[in-house]
């Protein structure tokens, strides 16, 4: 009996790593059909609704297209941050809604959301600028790695784990260490981040709505500097063309749909199995 429940696991695994495969492989045919720019914003886009690192999978892809893929400027990147922008807006609207029309009688609590996250996004600047400067040199394999499991982890901590609602300044801190880290090439800011808060003992809706919380500054200031930086530059001048802002206006719906269902499975349980994922982009950039 003990042999047929690991067999049908072991089966179910080589079905999921399969379906996984065959869905890589197809998304990997159409990103070569489609033009180079569109693909770059669709991968910046849709994959920072994923806990699989966007970066990450933007620089295999520069990695497998060769010289083939003109590489974005990182200033760039920044402006590609404007769409995850409005997304988490849209997306946690209930939740910022009535502070904002009720700001007075929740003062004391935006007060105290603010300072907690301007302290847990200065230790995370710090620390991404330190791992971004330093850290170029980092294998793209080590970070899907970590990323891998980090996921993988969540198997064990999400077993009966105490869980309690509310984050204190100690706990938000680690996690803002835990997403300047996350600078690296290949490990996933919202995989790290809200391990993190599982593994402190935070809910799992509290774990993603602290990850996204503690993100929102940092790429609003990103996406910021990028439009100053890329103001009436050439890539500029390309995103705002109709056929581009068509597609950012389809990755944003795309990443949209996926948060929810990147939460859903958060709810259930069930994020652990996205490792199982990362083994693909893992041993793709171990051999490139």
């Amino acid at each position: 009996m003990r042999n047929k429940k690991y067999a049908s696991r072991a089966l179910r695994l080589v079905h999921a790593f399969t379906y996984a495969l065959l869905c890589y492989t197809i998304f990997c045919y159409l990103v070569y059909a489609a033009p180079m720019l569109l693909v770059q914003v669709f991968l910046q886009i849709i994959f920072e609704s994923i806990p699989v690192s966007s970066s990450g999978h933007l620089m295999l892809w520069q990695r497998l297209m060769g010289s083939a893929a003109a590489p974005l400027s990182s200033t760039c990147h920044y402006v590609l941050h404007g769409p995850t922008l409005l997304l988490l807006v849209c997306y946690f609207r209930a939740a910022w809604v009535p502070l904002l029309l009720h700001c007075w009688r929740y003062r004391c609590i935006i007060v105290r959301m603010t300072a907690f996250c301007a302290l847990t996004d200065t230790v995370s600047a710090i620390l991404y600028t330190l791992a971004h400067h330093y850290g170029a040199s980092f294998p793209l394999w080590a970070g899907f790695l970590v990323t891998m499991l980090a996921l993988f982890s969540l198997h064990s901590v999400e077993r009966g784990h105490v869980v309690r609602r509310q984050a204190t300044l100690r706990e938000l801190l680690i996690i803002g260490v835990v997403q300047g880290i996350a600078g690296l090439p290949g490990v996933s800011r919202l995989a790290t981040t809200y391990v993190a808060g599982r593994w402190l003992g935070l809910s799992a809706y509290k774990s993603f709505s602290v990850s996204c919380m503690v993100q929102w500054p940092l790429i609003a200031g990103g996406f910021m500097y990028g439009v100053w930086k890329e103001y009436g530059s050439q890539h500029c001048v390309d995103l705002l063309q109709g056929w581009m802002l068509l597609g950012l206006l389809g990755a944003t719906v795309v990443a949209y749909v996926l948060l929810w269902v990147v939460q859903g499975c958060m709810e259930r349980n069930t994020l652990w199995r996205l490792s199982y994922y990362m083994l693909i982009p893992f041993v793709i950039a171990l051999f490139l």
